[in-house]
C-alpha cells in the first residue's frame, strides 16, 4: 500500500530543477519492516537518479538533431545534422553583396541559371500553366560513371504577402517530357523564401 507520495519541482536556474520527492509505503507480504526500509529508503534517490539520466539523455538526444557546424570557406558556414537515413542533410549560411530583389531576379530568370548553380548544364521550361507556374526541366550533370540527371518541376512563384515571396517546385510525371538520355530524379520539395522588407 502506497500512503502517499509527493513531488515538488522547483526551478533554480534555465538548466537547474530542484526535485523534492517523499514516499511512505508498505509493501506488506512475509517481508519485514527493517528490510523494507532498507530497501525504500533507495527509491527516492533512484527516482531522482533516473530523472536526472533521462533529462541527460534527452538533451543529447535534442543536441543531436540539432544544426552542426563542419565546415567553414569564403565566410559561408556548412552544417549537417543526423537524419533517420545514412545520407546527412546539409545547409549553408552566407552574405551576398547584393540586394534582395536582384537575388530575386536572379532566381526567377532560368536562360541564366546555368552561370551560378552547381552541376546544372540548362533549364527548358515544357509549359506555362498561368502567370504563377511553370512545367520545367533542370538538367544536371553527375560524375562519371553516373548518367546526368533530369528534374521534371512543377514550379511556382507566389507573391505571398507585401514584400514575401515563395518560390517552390516539386517532381511530376510525364513521359513525352522526359529526356531519355538522362535518369529521372525524384524531387519531393524546393522551397524558397524571399523577404523584400528589412528586419
Amino acid at each position: 500500500d502506497v500512503k502517499y507520495i509527493n513531488i515538488i519541482l522547483n526551478k533554480v536556474s534555465t538548466n537547474k530543477t530542484q526535485i523534492q520527492f517523499e514516499f511512505h509505503g508498505d509493501m506488506k507480504g512475509w517481508m519485514p519492516i527493517w528490510l523494507m526500509n532498507i530497501i525504500q529508503k533507495k527509491w527516492p534517490l533512484r527516482f531522482i537518479q533516473g530523472l536526472r539520466k533521462q533529462a541527460k539523455s534527452n538533451k543529447a538526444i535534442a543536441n543531436s538533431n540539432k544544426w552542426q557546424q563542419v565546415a567553414s570557406e569564403d565566410d559561408i558556414i556548412v552544417f549537417t545534422k543526423k537524419s533517420e537515413g545514412s545520407l546527412l542533410p546539409f545547409k549553408a549560411e552566407g552574405l551576398v553583396d547584393a540586394n534582395v530583389e536582384n537575388i530575386l531576379s536572379i532566381l526567377k530568370d532560368h536562360k541564366q541559371k546555368h552561370l551560378w548553380s552547381p552541376k546544372l548544364k540548362t533549364v527548358k521550361v515544357h509549359s506555362q500553366i498561368n502567370k504563377e507556374e511553370f512545367v520545367f526541366s533542370e538538367y544536371y550533370k553527375t560524375p562519371w560513371p553516373a548518367s546526368d540527371r533530369e528534374f521534371l518541376l512543377k514550379g511556382s512563384i507566389k507573391q505571398v504577402r507585401s514584400g514575401k515571396y515563395h518560390l517552390s517546385a516539386s517532381s511530376i510525371m510525364d513521359e513525352n517530357l522526359i529526356d531519355k538520355t538522362h535518369v529521372l530524379a525524384n524531387v519531393k520539395s524546393i522551397s524558397i523564401y524571399l523577404s523584400l522588407i528589412h528586419i
